[in-house]
């Protein structure tokens, strides 16, 4: 009789786990027809469904155990603010926000481009996810730019899906476990006026027994924004060039700038991000602002110079737009629970994470293109900076900026404004990064090229000094490489 029963129950367990099994495969097809379309890189991936109820999904795959997560969004707006949507507390990984949020934002991005005649469906916008992850080592931050195609994001059908899966390292780590619980201690003596020894923990919460009651607290740890420094509506150089006295015998310079995209070639203006602490820097692009895609030549432009210039001087070409530079420093908070009366207190610590970006002017799906003239003013590029020297011989000297790195199918400028040097010297290395991104590594000379040529009356030997930042981590390509300053020395 016992072993009938045994029978008769693995049977139904058979029974009932055949049918999950049938229900989950006839969901996992239903979500395979309702994608519209997916982004994929190695850390971020993008995807669009259809459903009834419009939500942007964040979820965060971490294999470091951590004990709960916390998202700060945030996105720019055409009208130059950049605004908080939420700070999101996760213990299970997913952050949902209903898409109502998304849609207001990007309907004006929407209104901004179409008045310029500029293609939406060729235009993404990122927003910022700055991740907060605590754990028993300490306490992590990560930072992530995700784009949104415009046309996507605005259609009211859909729901976005952001996968991340990311890896915690000790260049992520901001404060460590023992300093955790210095400023825990720290509060709890604030709260009960006495050293305590003995608390009780449950994620981000602490209680400790005080006079024959309970008091307990929350704590989290926050980014807020602190300078804000926008340049609207200015020259950003894609190819600035300084030319020696000493080399008086240039017949002509050309300065070149092309960037194109076609399928499977983006244009991306990318965040950089610098997280300052005591004896820690960590330095990587987090991914594109803005991501030009299509079939289309977003900027071409060439400028031949037969002006022969007594004075050192720095020529450039480059394109219109805005530059910014954002800080954000962290606070450590926390509240006293009493009733439904919480008073919340912070205090601001010692460490700082630096972001900048470019947005060029897009017009009729075209990036305006400029020349000029710079103030001799990059001395601190020589002295902070990584350069190489490299010699040409030849009565024709044609000097890319586009280098391809590693074979990692992208390559990148980080452009340098000597105004922004002289005021934020200690920001240098972090710039404003424009880069290319293609499937195929032999398609990356022919869509972007930032070259300039210098024709000479006879053959001689010419001395280019190129400067660059090395050892970049990029969240978007999922690789490391060095990129190009757009700054060149040239002398005889």
């Amino acid at each position: 009789m016992r072993s009938r029963k045994y029978v008769i129950s693995i049977v139904i367990i058979t029974i009932i786990l055949t049918t999950l099994l049938v229900i989950y495969e006839t969901l996992l097809e239903k979500t395979r027809k309702n994608t519209i379309n997916t982004r994929t890189c190695r850390v971020v991936r993008i995807k669009y469904v259809r459903s009834i109820k419009q939500t942007l999904s964040i979820v965060i795959d971490l294999p470091n155990r951590t004990d709960f997560i916390q998202l700060g969004v945030f996105s720019i707006l055409p009208n130059k603010s950049i605004i908080r949507i939420g700070i999101y507390l996760t213990y299970n990984s997913t952050v949902r926000i209903s898409m109502n949020k998304i849609y207001r934002i990007y309907e004006k991005w929407v209104r901004y481009f179409t008045s310029l005649n500029d293609t939406i469906k060729d235009i993404d916008i990122g927003f910022l996810i700055i991740l907060t992850a605590y754990s028993s080592e300490g306490v992590f931050t990560k930072i992530y730019v995700v784009p949104l195609n415009l046309y996507n994001a605005t259609f009211r059908k859909l729901s976005v899906i952001v996968n991340i899966k990311d890896m915690l390292t000790s260049r992520d780590m901001i404060i460590s476990s023992s300093e955790v619980d210095k400023l825990i201690s720290e509060s709890l003596r604030n709260i009960t006026g006495e050293n305590v020894s003995k608390v009780e923990r449950y994620h981000n919460i602490v209680c400790v027994r005080s006079r024959d009651s309970y008091v307990c607290m929350v704590y989290f740890f926050i980014w807020n924004m602190g300078i804000e420094y926008m340049n609207i509506n200015t020259t950003v150089p894609l190819l600035a060039i300084k030319i020696s006295k000493a080399l008086k015998n240039v017949d002509r310079i050309v300065l070149r700038e092309l960037l194109e995209t076609d399928k499977g070639v983006d244009i991306l203006f990318s965040v950089d991000s610098l997280k300052l602490s005591i004896g820690r820097i960590s330095h990587v692009l987090a991914g594109p602002l803005l991501v030009l895609r299509g079939s289309n030549v977003w900027l071409n432009y060439m400028k031949i110079v037969s002006k022969i210039y007594e004075n050192e001087s720095v020529m450039f070409v480059g394109f219109r737009g805005d530059l910014y530079f954002l800080t954000y420093n962290l606070y450590y908070c926390y509240d006293i629970l009493r009733g439904l009366k919480n008073r919340t207190h912070c205090k601001i610590l010692n460490i700082t994470m630096l972001l900048s970006f470019a947005i060029p002017y897009i017009h009729d799906n075209s990036i305006s293109p400029v020349y000029g003239y710079l103030s001799n003013s990059f001395t601190i590029v020589r002295k902070y900076l990584n350069s190489s020297l490299v010699t040409y011989t030849g009565s024709r000297v044609s000097i890319d900026l586009a280098q391809i790195e590693n074979n990692s199918c992208v390559v990148g400028l980080a452009i340098v404004r000597e105004s922004i040097i002289i005021s934020l010297k200690a920001t240098l290395k972090v710039p404003y990064v424009v880069e290319i991104v293609s499937r195929k590594c032999s398609l990356l000379k022919r869509f972007f090229s930032i070259n300039v040529v210098l024709k000479l009356p006879s053959k001689c030997r010419v001395h280019v000094r190129m400067f660059y930042i090395n050892g970049l981590v990029d969240k978007y390509v999922g690789s490391i490489h060095s990129i190009y300053v757009t700054y060149l020395e040239v002398s005889g």
